[in-house]
């Protein structure tokens, strides 16, 4: 009867090494897919207010992501021979990106995207057993440029955009100066659970709101306006 042995610590060590450099590999990826079908939606109109920025902090935050998701993972069962526990954990992510990233589609049945990203899954795992030493220096080889990248992508469009506002906030009309005995008399009008497209101050197909137009026209007008939440309470405060 053939046996089995077990891991020794130091192939238990790398074992989860070699996990985790999994894990933000296949994190960047999903967070590039998952930011091209938000832009294709956008394009097409199905998908309103999509910051550029999401170009470069979906890959980072999903890497980062799912190097937490794995990290305890691959600590359990870092035992296991064979780097099964490095090949089985990155199944399991693999099953949660396109899960994800397919649920991002619409118009599909729930259990047709389990389906599908169950299916992915077991061929991704099946070629990473059978390739694990490729698999391994693909993602070892590749992972630092692909992090470099969106790291220094990042830092440029963030740069790109302080220089924008500055020169914005450079052009804008110098204000009048106020009496010191006048207060600045402020209204602020909100418009809870109102869409960007629901305006004709932002889409020319939409109802029109023409005192919203006349006063946006009369003053200024944000087109990336952005809510910290999708809910009222912590968007207003």
């Amino acid at each position: 009867m053939e046996q089995v042995e077990s891991a020794s610590p130091d192939r238990s060590a790398a074992q989860v090494v070699n996990g985790l450099r999994v894990a933000a590999w296949l994190g960047l990826i999903v967070g590039v897919v998952e930011a091209g079908v938000q832009l294709v939606q956008g394009l097409r109109g199905t998908f309103i207010g999509m910051d550029p920025q999401f170009i470069w902090m979906a890959p980072l935050a999903e890497s980062l992501v799912y190097t937490v998701v794995a990290m305890p993972l691959l600590v359990l069962f870092r035992r296991l021979p064979n780097n099964l526990a490095t090949v089985g954990v990155s199944g399991f992510l693999v099953f949660l990106g396109v899960y994800g990233s397919v649920s991002l589609i619409g118009g599909l049945h729930s259990w047709a995207i389990l389906i599908v990203s169950f299916g992915v899954a077991v061929q991704t795992t099946r070629l990473a057993k059978a390739h694990t030493d490729g698999y391994h220096t693909l993602v070892r080889r590749t992972l630092p440029w692909m992090v470099a990248f969106f790291v220094v992508g990042g830092v440029v469009m963030t740069v790109q955009r302080w220089n924008q506002e500055a020169a914005a906030v450079n052009a804008l009309p110098p204000v009048s100066p106020l009496s010191t005995n006048q207060p600045p008399n402020v209204l602020v009008v909100v418009l809870d659970t109102v869409r960007a497209d629901a305006l004709s101050v932002y889409n020319e197909t939409a109802v029109p709101t023409p005192n919203l137009e006349e006063l946006a026209a009369s003053g200024v007008t944000f087109q990336n306006a952005l809510s910290p939440a999708s809910w009222t309470f912590p968007s207003h405060a």
